[in-house]
């Protein structure tokens, strides 16, 4: 509502009040070209990268898009925090510093086997160097940086579809 509201009787000023231009908006799952967390179930992403603005951007984009997402920048503390059984899917940074990705994947599927893992790199990723750390025949998931929103959430959404 506009109106004009007097300050003080002494002061003469006034406060003008107009209605807002704006109104606030809530998006939901289909009011625009994300999707919402109703297509994705509420899948619970784990993301490793030592660049914070990575994660940042990871995540923001990921939650728009109905994940729920946690972040850490250091693996040694993402290793420690770690809950078995409470992802759906992590993804991993190839190169940081203390522990690679894929050390830190070795170390979590001793914790938890079921969980899906896609590692990220803005590097060529040779086939040996991953087999040293990952022996198994399946073949992994990876993301090369940069990547768009909508294609990290493609792979994402076609990771956590497939049945390996």
């Amino acid at each position: 509502m506009s109106g004009v509201l007097p300050l003080s009787p002494a002061s003469g000023l006034s406060i003008i009040t107009l209605r807002p231009l704006f109104s606030k908006t809530r998006f939901t799952a289909n009011s625009g070209p994300n999707v919402g967390s109703s297509a994705q179930g509420g899948k619970k992403i784990l993301i490793v990268d030592d660049e914070k603005d990575i994660t940042l951007m990871f995540r923001s984009g990921l939650e728009r898009n109905g994940f729920t997402v946690e972040v850490f920048n250091d693996p040694l503390e993402a290793l420690s925090r770690f809950r078995p059984n409470n992802y759906d899917l992590i993804l991993l940074d190839v190169r940081m510093p203390k522990m690679s990705g894929f050390e830190l994947w070795g170390k979590i599927r001793e914790q938890d086997k079921r969980v899906k893992v896609c590692f990220i790199s803005a590097f060529e990723i040779h086939p040996e160097e991953m087999k040293k750390y990952i022996p198994e025949e399946d073949e992994k998931c990876m993301v090369k940086k940069p990547v768009s929103m909508k294609e990290l959430v493609k792979i994402i959404t076609d990771e956590l579809a497939s049945k390996h």
